[in-house]
Formats: C-alpha cells, structure tokens, sequence
C-alpha cells in the first residue's frame, strides 16, 4: 500500500468510509505534489511554520530585469529550500530554468503580454529518493509568475 496521500485530498462519501486508500499514491508522486505545493506557496503564508515557502513571491510584481544575474540565485534558493522541506531526497541536483515569455490574444486577436503574470518558469530537478534509493531525473515543476 502506499504510504502518502494525495494532494488536493478530494474525498467522495465512500472514500471517507474505506480508510483513505484509494487517495493514496506512492512516495514518487508525494515527493513531487510536496515540491509543487513548496515553491507555488509565498513565504509566510503557512502560519504554522512563516518560513515555509518560496520567497520569489514577494518580488511578484517585479520584473525580471537581468536572467543571468536572476538564474543562479533562483536556482541556489530551489535547492536550499528542498534540502530544508523535504527529507526524502538527497543529492538534489537543479538545472537552469526555462523561463518564457508568456502572451495571449485580446478580443481583437492581436498578441498582448499579460498584466498579472509575465513569465513561465519551468524548472528542472533530479534528486535522489532516501527510502528507495532510486534517482529521480528530469522532474519538471512549472509555475507563472
């Protein structure tokens, strides 16, 4: 069986009444829903815990003005962050974003760059899982911002 629930936990009446076991995924998929729930949540948020989150939220509304000064910081706070929250993987290893722009139509269907969110970023991990021992590569977690 597996260990982990689900995130979103979305239970129906006749799950809540078979004990959770069939929202349960494996260690793989908890460890990524952790990551994905670790860097889309803003520092500070969790009121339990202010530190738990990702701190490029609170420069949401600034532009990235210069990716080759930008990347190596982001990268170095990904990985500082996972070896902080997340104690089942080791020998995390995280590569150079892929940040696009994004853009969408208007009414009229001319391009325009949207106001609330102007980039895609897609960063890419390979770890090593503690309990299995087996190397996770190329997970990919994808956020706006």
């Amino acid at each position: 069986m597996n260990p982990y629930l689900n995130i979103p936990l979305t239970l129906t009446q006749s799950e809540r009444e078979d004990d959770f076991a069939c929202v349960m995924v494996p260690v793989e998929t908890a460890i990524r829903q952790f990551i994905d729930l670790l860097v889309s949540t803003r520092q500070g948020e969790c009121t339990h815990n202010p530190d738990f989150g990702y701190s490029l939220w609170s420069n949401e509304f600034e532009p990235i003005l210069n990716v080759m000064e930008w990347q190596p910081v982001f990268m170095e706070q990904i990985k500082d962050l996972l070896e902080k929250y997340e104690p089942r993987i080791t020998a995390i290893q995280v590569w150079e974003p892929e940040i696009t722009s994004i853009r969408r139509s208007d009414s009229q269907g001319m391009q325009t760059v949207r106001t609330d969110k102007n980039y895609k970023i897609t960063i890419r991990l390979d770890y090593t899982i503690r309990q299995t021992g087996e190397r996770q590569n190329d997970v990919r977690v994808t956020f706006e911002y």
